[in-house]
């Protein structure tokens, strides 16, 4: 397997993703991705907007499958396709990762309770499915009788 191409501009390293054909860095906390490595160039050494307002870290319920909600801290925007929605990156217990809207509910006093209620029931369930294991236990089975 080749290793991938990189290149340092200004301090940043950019990369070229074959599979996929761009380039990839990462500028001012957000990755980022350009058709050629001279529009990455290009993006680097643009200034940065002064009118832009900053991201305002928060904490936020992560959902995932097989998992109760966990708090993670979002820390910003990330780059996504069009057709994902949009995604942020977060950090928690695991390393940083893209984690898209539809999985981040935002630690507030409406949620709070509402994730609590989530435990509670979540707990009950897997309670029942204790019992249910431990009564399923206790079937006969069919015996076949060998002739």
């Amino acid at each position: 397997m080749n290793e991938p191409l990189k290149v340092m501009h200004d301090g940043i390293e950019i990369r070229y993703v074959e599979g996929e054909d761009v380039w990839r860095f990462e500028l001012r906390g957000r990755e980022r991705s350009s058709e050629s490595l001279a529009k990455a160039k290009e993006a680097i050494d643009k200034p940065e907007p002064k009118e832009r307002k900053p991201f305002t870290r928060f904490k936020a319920y992560r959902s995932s499958y097989g998992e109760r909600y966990v708090v993670v801290e979002v820390t910003s925007f990330a780059d996504t396709p069009f057709w994902s929605g949009t995604q942020y990156w977060v950090t928690g217990d695991k390393k940083r990762e893209k984690v898209s809207h539809r999985n981040l509910y935002p630690v507030n006093e409406h949620n709070t309770p509402l994730v609590e209620q989530i435990a509670e029931l979540s707990k009950q369930v897997d309670e029942l499915q204790d019992k249910i294991r431990k009564v399923s236990e206790k079937l006969q089975s069919v015996a076949a009788d060998k002739e």
